[in-house]
This record gives C-alpha cells, structure tokens and sequence, in this order.
C-alpha cells in the first residue's frame, strides 16, 4: 500500500517505534507544508492511504492500515475508497 505522511516538518515520524508498523507498505514522509492546491495533488497522486499527524496516535493508524491491508473491516479507512483506486 502507498501510504503518505504530510506535514512532519520535524522529522519525527520516522524515528517513532510505531514506524516500523508500516515496513510492508510503500511509505512517503513529506517534511515541508504544503499549501498550494496542485502541490497537494501531486503529493497525495499516488496515495492509496494518507495519514495525518497533528492528533493522532501513530500506532493506531499504522494498525488500522495493516489490518485493512490483510483483509479485515476498520473503522479509519475508506475501504470503498481503497478499492476503487485499486481498479
């Protein structure tokens, strides 16, 4: 799975224990904002999960992304979503 991390202007969220959670998926940390519409888009084209970081609890979402990835129903993804980009 393609996964994108925006906003880590700090450089943190490779070095959280949780990280190693996603070793299985194509992980891209962006550590610049971006703000501009196309900039955004071309950041999140290939995206098949996007995780945001301002309040969230990393091991959570690494969870619910390894769960969807092995089949099971989650509650912080949109499998419909998923599957339609999957086409």
């Amino acid at each position: 799975m393609k996964i994108v991390i925006p906003d880590d202007y700090q450089g943190a969220v490779r070095g959280l224990e949780c990280f190693a959670r996603a070793a299985a998926h194509e992980v891209r940390v962006y550590r610049d904002t971006v703000t501009e519409i196309d900039g955004l888009a071309r950041c999140f084209a290939d995206a098949e999960c996007l995780i945001l970081i301002r309040e969230l609890n990393f091991g959570g979402a690494f969870d619910q992304v390894n769960a969807f990835a092995a089949g099971a129903d989650v509650d912080a993804v949109d499998p419909e979503a998923l599957k339609r980009r999957q086409r």
